[in-house]
């Protein structure tokens, strides 16, 4: 696997870290009466959430992808002397 994968998928994975997060913190907070909604609206209020972190990491990762590149790019060539 490339590093470029390597580092996709791991990104990735903290994705799907925070949305996890996420939906437990929420749920406590619904539990708790913190937020205060129809229990029966909770997965819609999730779906939300997770479309919403989504759509904030698909444009996050082009540009992280990109410094990724670079600074792989930048690392491999040779040190001139």
């Amino acid at each position: 696997m490339q590093p470029q994968d390597k580092i996709g998928k791991s990104s990735w994975m903290i994705q799907e870290s925070i949305k996890d997060t996420v939906d437990q913190t929420v749920v406590a907070a619904v539990k708790g009466g913190q937020i205060k909604i129809d229990q029966t609206q909770l997965p819609v209020l999730l779906l939300v959430l997770h479309s919403a972190i989504e759509a904030g990491y698909g444009k996050a990762f082009k540009v992280f992808m990109r410094e990724v590149a670079d600074a792989l790019a930048t690392k491999e060539k040779p040190k001139k002397k």
